[in-house]
Protein backbone atom coordinates (compact mmCIF):
# COMPACT_ATOMS: atom_id res chain seq x y z
CA UNK A 1 0.00 0.00 0.00
CA UNK A 2 1.38 3.39 -0.62
CA UNK A 3 1.43 6.22 1.32
CA UNK A 4 -1.69 7.81 -0.70
CA UNK A 5 -3.73 4.73 -0.47
CA UNK A 6 -3.04 4.56 3.12
CA UNK A 7 -4.12 8.36 3.14
CA UNK A 8 -7.62 7.69 1.48
CA UNK A 9 -8.13 4.14 3.29
CA UNK A 10 -7.38 6.57 6.47
CA UNK A 11 -10.33 9.31 5.64
CA UNK A 12 -13.09 7.08 4.35
CA UNK A 13 -12.15 4.92 7.39
CA UNK A 14 -12.27 8.50 9.54
CA UNK A 15 -15.33 9.54 7.87
CA UNK A 16 -18.33 8.80 10.08
CA UNK A 17 -16.17 9.19 13.55
CA UNK A 18 -15.26 12.65 15.43
CA UNK A 19 -11.70 13.80 15.93
CA UNK A 20 -12.21 13.22 19.92
CA UNK A 21 -13.73 9.49 19.33
CA UNK A 22 -10.12 8.89 17.38
CA UNK A 23 -8.10 10.40 20.20
CA UNK A 24 -9.29 8.87 22.59
CA UNK A 25 -9.10 5.21 20.96
CA UNK A 26 -5.92 6.44 20.20
CA UNK A 27 -4.75 6.67 23.91
CA UNK A 28 -4.99 10.24 24.78
CA UNK A 29 -7.51 10.50 27.69
CA UNK A 30 -8.64 13.94 27.02
CA UNK A 31 -7.65 15.03 24.10
CA UNK A 32 -6.06 18.49 23.67
CA UNK A 33 -6.95 21.16 21.09
CA UNK A 34 -3.07 20.41 20.00
CA UNK A 35 -3.85 17.02 19.91
CA UNK A 36 -7.09 17.66 17.63
CA UNK A 37 -4.94 19.79 15.18
CA UNK A 38 -2.12 17.45 14.61
CA UNK A 39 -5.13 14.75 13.81
CA UNK A 40 -6.26 17.50 11.29
CA UNK A 41 -2.78 17.98 10.21
CA UNK A 42 -2.33 13.89 9.72
CA UNK A 43 -5.28 13.16 8.13
CA UNK A 44 -5.05 16.55 5.57
CA UNK A 45 -1.64 16.40 4.58
CA UNK A 46 -0.61 14.27 1.34
CA UNK A 47 2.15 12.64 3.19
CA UNK A 48 -0.05 11.94 6.42
CA UNK A 49 2.19 14.34 8.28
CA UNK A 50 5.48 12.34 8.23
CA UNK A 51 7.84 14.71 7.07
CA UNK A 52 6.83 18.07 8.81
CA UNK A 53 3.95 18.93 11.10
CA UNK A 54 3.26 18.87 14.69
CA UNK A 55 4.41 16.43 17.41
CA UNK A 56 3.49 15.75 21.16
CA UNK A 57 5.38 13.59 23.74
CA UNK A 58 2.69 10.57 23.29
CA UNK A 59 3.95 9.07 19.58
CA UNK A 60 6.33 9.80 17.34
CA UNK A 61 5.43 10.79 13.61
CA UNK A 62 5.26 7.15 12.83
CA UNK A 63 3.75 5.91 15.62
CA UNK A 64 0.83 8.53 15.29
CA UNK A 65 -0.50 7.01 11.97
CA UNK A 66 0.60 3.57 12.88
CA UNK A 67 -1.83 3.92 15.87
CA UNK A 68 -4.77 5.97 13.79
CA UNK A 69 -4.78 2.74 11.47
CA UNK A 70 -5.03 0.23 14.20
CA UNK A 71 -7.80 2.21 15.74
CA UNK A 72 -9.43 2.63 12.09
CA UNK A 73 -9.03 -1.17 11.76
CA UNK A 74 -6.15 -0.62 8.70
CA UNK A 75 -4.67 -3.94 8.34
CA UNK A 76 -1.10 -3.52 9.93
CA UNK A 77 0.82 -5.03 6.89
CA UNK A 78 0.04 -2.58 4.45
CA UNK A 79 0.10 0.37 7.05
CA UNK A 80 3.49 -0.72 8.27
CA UNK A 81 5.21 -0.95 4.68
CA UNK A 82 3.66 2.57 3.75
CA UNK A 83 4.59 4.29 6.58
CA UNK A 84 8.13 2.51 6.76
CA UNK A 85 8.78 3.56 2.92
CA UNK A 86 7.35 7.20 3.54
CA UNK A 87 9.43 7.66 6.40
CA UNK A 88 12.20 6.36 4.87
CA UNK A 89 11.66 8.54 2.03
CA UNK A 90 11.42 11.83 3.75
CA UNK A 91 14.55 10.91 5.93
CA UNK A 92 16.47 10.71 2.80
CA UNK A 93 14.94 13.95 1.48
CA UNK A 94 16.05 15.96 4.95
CA UNK A 95 19.77 14.74 4.73
CA UNK A 96 20.19 14.82 0.76
CA UNK A 97 22.81 17.10 -0.44
CA UNK A 98 21.52 20.15 -1.73
CA UNK A 99 23.76 22.04 -4.44
CA UNK A 100 24.84 24.91 -3.85
CA UNK A 101 25.65 28.33 -5.98
CA UNK A 102 27.85 31.38 -4.46
CA UNK A 103 29.21 34.64 -6.17
CA UNK A 104 32.78 34.87 -5.59
CA UNK A 105 33.87 38.54 -5.16
CA UNK A 106 36.55 40.40 -3.92
CA UNK A 107 35.51 40.40 -0.17
CA UNK A 108 38.08 41.30 2.22
CA UNK A 109 37.92 40.03 6.33
CA UNK A 110 39.90 42.35 7.39
CA UNK A 111 38.73 44.51 9.76
CA UNK A 112 34.96 42.56 9.96
CA UNK A 113 33.79 40.89 13.00
CA UNK A 114 32.74 37.51 12.00
CA UNK A 115 29.02 38.37 12.17
CA UNK A 116 29.34 40.59 9.43
CA UNK A 117 31.33 38.41 7.08
CA UNK A 118 28.72 36.23 7.70
CA UNK A 119 26.46 38.19 6.75
CA UNK A 120 28.21 39.11 4.06
CA UNK A 121 28.72 35.63 2.78
CA UNK A 122 25.51 34.73 2.80
CA UNK A 123 24.37 37.51 0.68
CA UNK A 124 26.58 36.03 -2.40
CA UNK A 125 24.07 33.00 -2.22
CA UNK A 126 22.66 32.62 -5.46
CA UNK A 127 19.51 30.37 -4.91
CA UNK A 128 19.16 27.62 -7.39
CA UNK A 129 15.80 26.37 -8.62
CA UNK A 130 13.78 23.89 -6.30
CA UNK A 131 14.67 20.29 -6.45
CA UNK A 132 17.24 20.53 -8.35
CA UNK A 133 19.15 17.39 -6.00
CA UNK A 134 16.91 15.34 -7.83
CA UNK A 135 18.10 15.60 -11.55
CA UNK A 136 20.93 14.19 -13.12
CA UNK A 137 24.80 16.11 -12.38
CA UNK A 138 24.74 16.46 -16.06
CA UNK A 139 21.21 18.95 -15.66
CA UNK A 140 22.10 20.29 -12.36
CA UNK A 141 25.34 21.52 -13.92
CA UNK A 142 23.14 23.03 -16.78
CA UNK A 143 20.69 24.44 -14.16
CA UNK A 144 23.41 26.21 -12.30
CA UNK A 145 24.64 27.40 -15.55
CA UNK A 146 21.51 29.13 -16.46
CA UNK A 147 21.00 30.48 -12.97
CA UNK A 148 24.77 32.35 -13.28
CA UNK A 149 23.15 34.25 -16.42
CA UNK A 150 19.79 34.70 -15.29
CA UNK A 151 21.90 36.19 -11.88
CA UNK A 152 24.15 38.28 -14.12
CA UNK A 153 21.15 39.76 -16.20
CA UNK A 154 19.62 40.80 -12.56
CA UNK A 155 22.44 41.96 -10.96
CA UNK A 156 24.53 42.79 -13.17
CA UNK A 157 27.16 41.00 -11.32
CA UNK A 158 26.43 44.24 -7.91
CA UNK A 159 26.26 41.90 -4.58
CA UNK A 160 26.31 45.52 -3.08
CA UNK A 161 28.43 45.91 0.44
CA UNK A 162 29.53 42.29 -0.81
CA UNK A 163 31.36 43.53 -3.70
CA UNK A 164 31.35 42.62 -7.32
CA UNK A 165 31.09 39.20 -8.73
CA UNK A 166 34.02 37.69 -10.16
CA UNK A 167 32.87 34.17 -11.12
CA UNK A 168 30.56 31.86 -9.60
CA UNK A 169 31.19 28.54 -7.97
CA UNK A 170 28.74 25.74 -8.35
CA UNK A 171 28.92 23.11 -5.10
CA UNK A 172 27.76 19.94 -6.71
CA UNK A 173 28.80 17.63 -4.14
CA UNK A 174 30.34 17.97 -0.52
CA UNK A 175 34.41 19.02 -1.59
CA UNK A 176 33.30 19.28 -4.99
CA UNK A 177 32.77 21.91 -7.06
CA UNK A 178 33.07 23.97 -10.95
CA UNK A 179 33.85 27.62 -11.05
CA UNK A 180 31.95 29.18 -13.39
CA UNK A 181 32.39 32.55 -15.51
CA UNK A 182 29.80 35.24 -15.85
CA UNK A 183 28.63 33.63 -18.55
CA UNK A 184 27.88 30.47 -16.99
CA UNK A 185 30.70 29.12 -18.79
CA UNK A 186 32.70 26.65 -16.60
CA UNK A 187 36.07 28.05 -15.91
CA UNK A 188 37.64 25.26 -13.79
CA UNK A 189 37.26 22.82 -11.10
CA UNK A 190 36.35 19.38 -10.86
CA UNK A 191 34.40 18.76 -14.12
CA UNK A 192 31.90 15.12 -13.54
CA UNK A 193 32.15 13.65 -16.83
CA UNK A 194 35.74 13.83 -16.45
CA UNK A 195 36.61 12.11 -12.92
CA UNK A 196 37.79 8.68 -12.30
CA UNK A 197 35.71 6.21 -10.46
CA UNK A 198 37.91 5.56 -6.86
Amino acid sequence: MSVINLRQEIKRRAADRNHTEILVAMGYEHPSEQAIARLKWVMGSPTLGLEKGPTDYQYTREQFVLKLCQVLEIPEDGSLKAVKDASEYWSNEAWAFRPQLHAITGLKREGRSAMTMGHLLNQCRVDLPDGIWHQPLDVQVEMAKATVRKNMQETAGDFGPSGQVERYRFVYEKDKSLELSLEGEIIGGVIPCQETNK
